[in-house]
């Protein structure tokens, strides 16, 4: 089995089979046969190690054995992917307290996916800490990111994570539920600078989704129409269209608007049943 099917079988397979996709992963360095496939893994295993199974250590010392295979390049992105990795993990580890040595994007990186990492395991406090100070980097007057630096994308996949990992909770305190709204935000934001229309139409529902987790049914009324707009805009996938008329239903529902529910709720199943034809 090739490198690309067993990275693909793994993404695919983590989060059902968390387990076994881990303990395929210990093995993982003779998967490699090329220093592009590096950076790949490495960030796998930060996920896998990270977010899912809370083994910073394990994770560390796999990702340094890396640097033991014959494809690694000492000055080269895989050697950046795998240094960024472990410094990401030794903050989740308590090992380290400052990556103040690292470019900003590489610091706003490794803050980012810390913090997905810690609140996976309920230490919000840190996580909130960790967000707070990659958003300060990302957005200091000092600091301009271009659209192409890939710091935009990590906040917004993390801001996205995080809304949704806070959304799922059966009750959350007055601490979370802000957490949650400044993640949805901040994934709207820079899905707007590097994602598709899709990707911004999803971050409305995002949005929607969690303002009215937090009971706030106007402000999620307001982006469950956006989400609609732009994707009718942009002619979005009926898997698309019909998320957004979903959470528009919702939205209309929570705000007693019984005409618009309705409504809504006809879009969403036209848009369904175009799904299975």
């Amino acid at each position: 089995m090739n490198f690309q099917t067993l990275l693909n079988q793994a993404w695919q397979d983590h989060a059902t089979q968390t387990n076994a996709v881990y303990e395929n992963l210990k093995t993982s360095l003779q998967w490699l046969s090329s220093a592009e496939q590096i950076p790949q893994l490495a960030h796998l295993v930060l996920h896998v190690f990270g977010e899912h199974c809370g083994k910073w250590t394990e994770g560390i010392a796999l990702l340094s054995s890396f640097r033991h295979s014959p494809h690694f390049h000492g000055e080269s992105e895989s050697a950046a992917a795998i240094k960024r990795s472990i410094l990401t993990l030794e903050i989740c580890a308590k090992s380290r307290t400052t990556v103040d040595d690292e470019s900003i994007s590489d610091q706003i990186r490794i803050w980012a996916v810390a913090t997905s990492a810690v609140v996976a395991f309920d230490r919000l406090d840190e996580g909130e800490a960790f967000f707070l100070r990659s958003l300060a980097l990302a957005e200091s007057m000092n600091v301009h990111l271009n659209s192409q630096d890939p710091a935009n994308r990590t906040l917004a996949v993390t801001g996205n994570n995080l809304a949704v990992t806070l959304e799922e909770k059966s009750s959350r305190t007055a601490q979370e539920t802000e957490l949650m709204l400044m993640a949805a935000r901040t994934g709207r934001k820079y899905w707007e600078v590097v994602g598709t229309a899709g990707q911004v139409q999803s971050a409305e529902y995002r949005l929607a989704m969690s303002n009215l987790k937090a009971g706030r049914n106007q402000e999620a009324l307001i982006h469950a129409n956006l989400s609609v707009t732009i994707g009718l805009k942009n002619q979005s996938s009926s898997l698309d269209m019909f998320f957004s008329y979903e959470i528009l239903t919702l939205a209309e529902k929570q705000n007693g608007n019984e005409s618009g529910f309705k409504e809504a709720l006809v879009l969403a199943k036209i848009e369904f049943t175009k799904l299975s034809q």
